[in-house]
């Protein structure tokens, strides 16, 4: 069963196609990994699909309900979630504001709602403290709560920005490119997390440019170039498909 589906999904920038009448699915459950040569329009399907772009033509549909033209909280609070290719955190609050404050605009109607001091906490707002806390844990960063963003090093952004999306307890994750930047050891890091993310119930599209990465985590891949859909089916297929090889890398193999 599909928990998301394109049809005919297009984007026009002027006279640029970025993606053009693009049609797959995200079956539940499965991380399905999204590549193509740079430029073939994998953020911009990922901006597509969260409303962070509106489509030119063509429809997403999401547990059976079509989203196209949804705002990105409205689509946020509907279970899908997502990370971006630049890091975005809160760069004045903590590492556990961060994680705490994207949980609670879950359940409250305004930035100000949650940002009301620690005096006046509910018996909810300490539940999302802890539970951004577990979040922590489960990248590692839990002895970095107290600390401020821009203090952490670049893969720990990353690992953060991954938790924040994790705070919404989305049904469907969005990883653009979750590895770049990366050390060895953070990258091992990261590979293991969106492994351990299955376990979870949680189906993630994943935007990423290293087939290691890619060979070692997903279940289903779908390959864009130029805007279209150029193959889809296992890594183990896909990486011997002449179209797919010659895309990436001329006559040579991935």
């Amino acid at each position: 069963m599909a928990i998301l589906k394109t049809e005919n999904l297009t984007r026009r920038f002027g006279g640029l196609v970025a993606v053009n009448n693009l049609s797959f699915e995200i079956p539940e459950g499965k991380i399905t990994g999204l590549i193509g040569p740079n430029g073939s329009g994998k953020s911009t399907t990922i901006n597509l699909i969260s409303g962070v772009l509106p489509a030119s033509s063509g429809s997403v549909e999401y547990m059976g309900k079509k989203i196209t033209g949804f705002a990105p909280h409205m689509v946020a609070r509907m279970g899908i979630s997502r990370t971006y290719q630049q890091i975005r955190l809160f760069e004045k609050m903590t590492v556990l504001e961060n994680v705490y404050v994207a949980r609670n605009l879950m359940y409250k109607s305004n930035l100000a709602d949650v940002l009301i001091g620690s005096k006046r906490l509910s018996s909810e707002d300490k539940a999302n403290e802890k539970k951004a806390m577990e979040l922590l844990e489960l990248v590692g960063l839990a002895d970095k709560a107290d600390e401020l963003p821009k203090n952490l090093p670049y893969g720990y952004r990353r690992f953060l920005e991954i938790a924040r999306a994790l705070a919404t307890e989305p049904k469907l994750l969005l990883l653009d490119e979750p590895a770049a930047g990366m050390n060895r050891d953070e990258f091992m890091e990261v590979m293991d997390l969106v492994r351990r993310l299955r376990a979870m119930d949680i189906s993630v599209l994943l935007v990423e440019h290293t087939m290691e990465f890619v060979e070692a985590v997903v279940d289903h891949v779908v390959v864009l170039n130029f805007g279209q859909k150029l193959a889809e089916g296992t890594f183990a297929q896909i990486e011997k498909d002449p179209q797919v090889i010659e895309a990436y890398l001329g006559k040579e193999e991935l």
